[in-house]
């Protein structure tokens, strides 16, 4: 009888172990928390005209990257700029991205990051070449061949620049322009007051302008943070 109870006893003890290790939490694997590659300011290959990997350009125009478009607008960039001579361009994008909300502009300023060889048109010969660009604000553009120009037709214009659209790392930047800085703090100022009024917008468009002679001029800008293919550091996974 003793020896029943000890038996008893010890199969109790080893079924509540058992149901102890079925209900201990598994422990997850580290989510490993990848940075973005860096943004390419090299030509896809030796030929030309110089364009970015297809790779990138794809994942670029798929989304809005507003930190992005100013640093590939660099001076020192290799990359194509075209100009836009029709003043009545057609918002659309081959890639399915976002357009900008600003219509095309007269003399805009566009970054070529791919041409597209037109279809053979009645089987006799091929249709104008499509073009794709990056605008200032970051959104992409697709146009005809016969809407730009690698010369500049007037007074050079660009999609609008919102400062508060760029991450932290590239504003931190901008800010340590004095010149840029009073523009900035002269817009928050304005816009505190009447947020949809005249002064605002003439401010913003004041610091927009600014900022993007700056940089035409030289103005150096760090690695974007929000940029294309990957996990950002500051993104959840």
């Amino acid at each position: 009888m003793r020896l029943c109870r000890e038996l008893l006893s010890c199969l109790c003890i080893f079924l509540l172990a058992s149901c102890a290790e079925e209900r201990a939490p598994v422990a997850k694997a580290p989510v490993e928390v990848r940075e973005a590659p860096d943004v390419p300011t090299y030509c896809a290959s030796k030929e030309k005209p110089c364009v970015p990997p297809s790779e990138f350009v794809e994942q670029l125009c798929q989304g809005r990257f507003a930190s992005v478009a100013p640093y590939l607008f660099q001076k020192h960039t290799p990359f194509e700029r075209h100009f836009v001579k029709n003043r009545n361009c057609q918002m659309k994008t081959a890639f399915g991205g976002p357009t900008g909300e600003q219509p095309i502009a007269f003399a805009e300023e566009l970054l070529l990051l791919r041409v597209e060889p037109g279809a053979p048109a009645q089987g006799k010969k091929a249709s104008a070449e499509d073009l794709d660009f990056l605008r200032w604000d970051g959104t992409c553009v697709t146009l005809p061949k016969r809407d730009v120009a690698t010369y500049l037709p007037g007074v050079a214009k660009a999609a609008p620049l919102e400062f508060d659209d760029l991450d932290t790392t590239m504003r931190a930047a901008v800010v340590r322009d004095k010149k840029l800085d009073a523009l900035r703090a002269g817009r928050e100022t304005a816009c505190k007051q009447e947020p949809k009024g005249s002064v605002c917008e003439k401010a913003r468009k004041s610091l927009s302008d600014q900022l993007v002679t700056a940089i035409r001029s030289g103005l150096r800008l760090p690695m974007p943070r929000e940029r294309p293919a990957g996990i950002t550091p500051h993104e959840k996974p």
